[in-house]
């Protein structure tokens, strides 16, 4: 015979009676002020989940901006190696014509193939396919210290200064040399 016990049991005739009954369903055995297992598994989780989320981060953050140094370096070379072709291109007009990038002169800055080029008294610009370059060429004279009748020198400064341009037109790098000729 079926017998109810307090808190809406019932022991089946048959089983153990030392049995213990099982709460009411919704309710869990456990230790007022306790989360249980299952909440600590959610705390676990939660914390193992944010800690390999900023393990993630952190190594974007390092490969993007191992990236962007690798490319200011790439671009710094590159508005060098402009700088550069400013000053030969210069020093190739005055071995030319020595009379190019005086003062008060227009200099003769013909177009080379595949550059297009403006002209200024004393400054070219020089337009390449990456970059621009600008040119200016300045007269320094030595006279001799003695005073005499002795031969002036003159010597030629040249500034050059490389940009590298962005698609967009915008300066990524820049990059200046001076060199002095005779």
């Amino acid at each position: 015979m079926i017998q109810e016990v307090p808190g809406g049991k019932f022991l089946v005739p048959g089983r153990n009676k030392k049995e213990t009954l099982s709460p009411q369903p919704g309710t869990r055995n456990q230790e007022p002020g306790t989360l249980g297992s299952r909440g600590i598994n959610l705390i676990t989780t939660l914390f193992i989940l944010i800690a390999i989320s900023a393990i993630g981060l952190l190594l974007y953050r390092v490969t993007t901006t191992e990236q962007e140094a690798s490319l200011r370096q790439l671009y710094s070379g590159e508005a060098l190696y402009i700088a550069e072709a400013g000053v030969a291109w210069a020093v190739h007009n005055l071995e030319s014509d020595c009379d190019w990038g005086q003062p008060g002169e227009t200099p003769d800055c013909h177009e080379a193939a595949g550059s297009s080029l403006t002209a200024k008294p004393t400054l070219c610009q020089v337009q390449l396919p990456n970059g621009t370059a600008y040119i200016s060429v300045t007269d320094t004279e030595f006279v001799d210290a003695d005073g005499g009748d002795s031969e002036s020198c003159t010597k030629r400064t040249i500034d050059s200064v490389g940009r590298r341009l962005g698609n967009s037109g915008r300066i990524l790098a820049e990059r200046r040399i001076r060199t002095t000729v005779d």
